[in-house]
This record gives C-alpha cells, structure tokens and sequence, in this order.
C-alpha cells in the first residue's frame, strides 16, 4: 500500500534533526545531563557550557518529534527553562531581541524593587530604635510585674520596694492618675517598717557633685543615714592634690583644661592657692606683694638677713637662692603635711561620733570615740601643739637653753616618762612640761584598754540580762499552756483567742510562732557573739593604734609630691631656659626657640600629665585609707529605681 503525501509529511517531521537550548544550574546539571540520557536512551547529543552567573548553558540535540516532547516535559518537571527550540517560527535573530528586552525590563523592575526596598527599610529603620525601646519598656514591666505578690484570694497584687521620702506624694498622684477611668480599684500606697530589709541609700546629686560622690562611692556606697563623705571631699581631695601640686602656672594651666569638669577645676584653683602660698611659679619666687621680710645686710661685717617687714602671702622670697632654701622648704612642707594630716584624722573621728549619734549608739561614744580622740589628741595633737608653739616662739629673744627638735622631744616623751632635759625643754618652765606630757601618756595609755575592754564587757553584761529574759519568758509560756488544760490533758483554746486573718503579714506570724524558739537559741547565739565582738573589737582597737601612726606618716607624702614636683620644675627651667636665656649672638634666637620647645614638652609630658595623674592616685589613697577609714563603713547598697533610661542604656553597653 503507498502512504499519502500527508503522511509522508508527518514521517519527515517526525524523524527530522532538532535542537532544544536553555539554562540550567550547576546544581542540577549532573542530574539533568543523566536524565536526558536515560529519556533518549543514548540517542541525544549534550553540550554545555558555563556562564560567570553560576549556571551553564546547555543544548540539546536529537532525531524526532516524540522525543522533543519527553525532553520538554523533563525540562518541565525539573523546572529549567528552555530559551530555544528549533522549530520555532522565529528566528534566533528575533529571539535574542526579545530575551535582551525582557532582561531590560527584568533589570528595570530589579532596580525599582531595589529602591523601593530600600526606602521602605530606610523608613523602617527610624522607628526600629522606638521599637527596641518600646520592647524594653515592656520586658521591664513585666519583670518587675513578676516580683509582685498576690494577695487576698489573687484578686490584690502586693508591691513593696523603696522610694524617696520627698517623692511619696508624687507616686501617689501618679497611682491614681494610671487607674482613673481604667475599671480597676483604686491603688493603695502605705507605709512599712524600715527593719523590714536593708534600706538603699539615695543622694540627691546635680553636675557639680556627681564626680565627688563617683569617687567615694568606687571605695563602697554609704550605709543608709551614714555619713556621705562625698561632701568633705569636695573641698579637701582638690585640697590635697593643691598641696602637692602647688605651683602658679601649672596649676593656672589645668584651670585652663578644665572647662566644665569640676573635679579639675576644683584642682586647678588649690593648686594655683596652694602655688601662691609657696610663692613658687616654674620653681621661681615672685615679689608680688611687698618688700620682703627679710633682705641681705651686713652686721660687723658679716653678710646676714636683717628684718625689714612682714611679706603679706605665702613665703619670703627672700629665701630663693640662699643655701639653707631646699632646708627650709622641706621643714616647712613637711609639718605643714602632719598639721593636714591630723586635722583630717581628727574631722574623720568627729564624722564617726556624728554617725553613731544618728544610730544611737551611745555605747560607742563613750567607750570608743573618747578614748580614740584622747589617744589622737594626746599623742599627735601635742606634737601638733608643739608645731604652732615652736613657729611663734621668737628665737632671738628666747630664754631656753638650746632649740629642741620636735621628734626628739616625742621620742622623750616614752623613754623618759617624766623628764625633761635642756635638749628637749620646749617650754620656759621644764616641770610643768614634764607634768604635761606625763599626764599625756598616761591618757594615752589608758584609752587602749577603754577601747578594746570596755565595751564588749558592757554587751556581755547586756546579753547576760537578755538571756535571763529569754528565760523568764519561756517559764511564762509554760505556765500559760498549763493553766490552759483541761482535766482531761487536752488543751482547750482560749476563748478571747482570735485567729489570724488570712491577710496578715506571714512575717509577724512568723514572730510570735517562734518567739519560744528565738528564746530557746539564744543563750547558744549569745555566747558565740561575745567571742566574735571581743575579736572584732580587739582587730579594731589594733588597727585605730597601729594605723594613727602609720596614717600619720603616711600624710607625708603631701611633702614628698610637693617637694618632687618642685625640684622638677626647677631642673627642667635650669637645664633648658635657664641656661639659654642669657646667650647672645647670632644663634641666640635658635637656641632659645629650641630651649623653650624642650622646656615646653617636658612640662607638658611630665608635671602636666604624669604629675597630675600621680598626685591624683595619692589624694585619692589619702582619703580612701587615711581618712574614710576612721568613720567609714561603705557597706551599703545605692538606690536603684525602676528607669527606663536605665534599661537602655545597660542594653546598649
């Protein structure tokens, strides 16, 4: 039979070479090649190759219309576009404009989604900081919402936390204000003991005092009502570092650094005082005042200082250049450093009795305070005494045998109790100074067995009556739970008994429970007690003795910085400047430039920044250890309220 010319047609179409072409990942390219391989059965040609976007161009190439049709329906099922048929009716030509247009349009809308992205996330990310704050606002209520307590039947819930007095009334407006017109009760705001827990400690601090209060409270946060040192210190740290940084113009340059910082400033203005009264500026003397007290003459023929006047601030600069100068500066600064020192010691004793007033704590008054101000008073106070005493006596008038040393005279004063020989004799009568300084001593010893006997003796005494008490009371129990049984032995119930309420604090059930029990324990937490305060108080009487002495001396080094600080200033003028200055010639200009510009940088390096920082430390060990350690206990916990800024600002550290 012959086949139409139609299905001759067909047959050709059918069997006729053809061409698929598209994209395919990298990912996908081993599992495609193997699939077009097992659909044509090894009758299809594959080609690829690799393009920079990560994928790979591949073309396919086979015999027949059926198997178009699988290869297709494969490249369906595995989702990889085909760009390119064969028998397309269009020409490649064509087909490369079209997919060049619709990756224009691709890139346009690419480019348009893009912006549009970015302005929508642009507008987003203004509010993702309120977003974030909101959402700490809301983690912080209900963190602190789950600390409260429910109360009668969870219908109530209970908050108890610390708040400024000043502030109380405030909070209850702010209480009402929340619950008006929220259906809800009305909030109740009461009152509760302060032994209930351990009361924080509130300052209320502005920009001038916060710096001094950060400096007290790095050594430990005041107890509740105890005395805040931060208020001496701001007066008496600058003070210090003045005294050991005195000089005009450093200390008028860090008045110029410290703009806005009133730690600095405060430095600053005690240097440049402390600076005047040395009459020391770059290690110089200044005749600012008037005539000098004291100028050069000549008696018999000799070169002596003859008195003229009385210079009106700080030191004579009479004194500047004469060879017993280095002498005079450091006996001065020196007793200038024990005055400072004791005067502080005796304020920080003062500050203590002020924080036991407050306590009531009149036992400490009297067993601990007076013998600690009599040992301080008999023993560094005389010494202080003889330091003003021996600076107005006038000497060239004086009638004792010889000029005694002042150390000499203490040492004196403990090995040879009660004597007085022409090399310590301060005083016109030697008796009476033998009399003074024995009834000194023993003052002085016998304020250290008042504070380390006396007083745990009186709390032991206190404790023995208290465990009396304890047992007179458990003998009353007793007898009350006897008169309350019946013939029977069974124990009735008082009839004016009342139960307790079920929103009684569980605390003040809890007391009257255990008060037999309390009673019961505390002859065993007495005795223990007693052993603890007679250790404690014998550490504490120990470190008063030993640490007056060495606190003491450790004020010296107020003389120590101010002299180093000094002698610098003067090596680093004499070497650079004061060398210089008085050259002439040609290179005179060149040199003095040179001098001032190492002058310049070793004041700058090292009295204006290494010298501030060291003068700093050393004040600030001064009152962290000499001074705060007579009163100080720093034990106490700062006042934290509830504060969204604080929050914020812990999450964004």
């Amino acid at each position: 039979m012959f086949k139409t010319n139609s299905q001759q047609q067909m047959l050709k179409d059918e069997v006729k070479f053809s061409c698929l072409a598209g994209v395919v990942t990298t990912a996908q390219r081993a599992s495609f090649e193997r699939q077009v391989f097992l659909t044509s059965r090894g009758n299809s040609l594959v080609r690829f190759k690799e393009t920079k976007a990560g994928s790979s161009v591949f073309a396919i190439f086979f015999l027949g219309s059926q198997l178009q049709r699988s290869l297709k329906r494969l490249c369906q099922f595995m989702n990889i576009q085909i760009c390119y048929e064969s028998d397309s009716e269009l020409s490649r030509e064509i087909l490369l404009e079209q997919a060049k247009s619709e990756r224009e349009e691709d890139k346009r809308a690419h480019v348009a989604t893009r912006n549009l992205l970015v302005q929508l996330m642009n507008d987003v990310a203004g509010q993702v900081k309120d977003w974030k704050a909101t959402l700490l606002q809301a983690h912080g209520i209900h963190t602190t919402m789950n600390r409260f307590r429910a109360h009668k039947g969870n219908s109530v819930l209970r908050a108890e936390g610390w708040c400024p007095s000043k502030e109380k009334e405030r909070l209850s407006d702010i209480l009402e204000h929340v619950v008006r017109d929220k259906g809800v009760g009305q909030a109740v705001l009461t009152d509760m003991q302060v032994g209930k827990g351990v009361p924080p400690t509130y300052f209320e601090e502005n920009d001038f005092t916060t710096a001094f209060q950060q400096i007290v409270d790095t050594y430990g946060v005041p107890r509740y009502k105890e005395f805040n040192p931060a208020v001496p210190t701001i007066i008496t740290f600058p003070f210090l570092f003045g005294v050991m940084y005195g000089d005009i113009f450093h200390g008028s340059c860090l008045l110029l650094f410290s703009f806005m910082l009133y730690v600095l400033l405060f430095m600053g203005i005690f240097s440049t005082y402390c600076g005047v009264i040395y009459n020391d500026c770059l290690s110089i003397m200044i005749n600012g005042w008037n005539g000098s007290q004291w100028q050069h003459g000549d008696v018999d023929g000799h070169a002596v200082m003859v008195q003229r006047n009385v210079y009106a601030v700080g030191i004579d600069p009479a004194w500047s250049g004469v060879d017993n100068q280095l002498a005079f500066a450091n006996s001065l600064k020196m007793k200038l450093s024990v005055i400072i020192g004791v005067g502080q010691m005796t304020y920080g004793l003062f500050v203590k009795l002020s924080n036991h007033l407050q306590e009531r704590d009149y036992l400490s008054v009297y067993f601990e305070f007076v013998p600690q101000l009599v040992f301080m008073l008999c023993f560094f106070g005389y010494m202080v005494f003889l330091i003003f005493y021996k600076w107005c006596l006038d000497w060239t008038t004086s009638m004792l045998p010889d000029t005694p040393s002042l150390i000499t005279v203490m040492i004196k004063m403990f090995l040879a109790p009660g004597t007085v020989d022409q090399s310590v004799q301060i005083f016109p009568n030697a008796n009476a100074q033998a009399k003074a300084q024995m009834v000194f001593l023993v003052l002085l010893m016998i304020s250290v067995p008042v504070m380390l006997c006396v007083k745990p003796c009186i709390l032991k005494y206190r404790m023995s009556h208290q465990h009396l008490a304890s047992h007179i009371l458990l003998t009353n129990e007793a007898d009350v739970q006897m008169s309350h049984m019946d013939d029977t032995g069974e124990e009735r119930e008082p009839e004016h008994e009342e139960k307790t309420q079920p929103d009684q604090p569980i605390d003040s059930i809890n007391t009257e429970a255990s008060s037999s029990e309390l009673a019961a324990e505390s002859h065993s937490d007495h005795e223990e007690s007693f052993g603890d305060i007679m250790i404690h108080q014998l550490i504490h009487t120990i470190e008063y003795v030993l640490g007056t002495i060495s606190n003491t001396a450790s004020y010296l080094r107020l003389w120590a910085l101010s002299l180093a600080h000094a002698e610098l200033s003067e090596v680093f003028f004499s070497k650079t400047l004061g060398s210089t200055l008085a050259s002439t010639g040609a290179g005179a200009v060149v040199i003095n430039v040179a001098s001032t510009f190492m002058f310049l940088m070793f004041t700058f390096c090292v009295l204006l920044v290494m010298d501030v920082l060291e003068c700093f430390l050393h004040a600030l060990r001064l009152h962290w250890v000499e001074f705060q350690n007579k009163f100080y206990y720093g034990d106490g916990r700062a006042f934290q309220p509830f504060s969204f800024a604080t929050l914020i600002k812990k999450h964004n550290a």
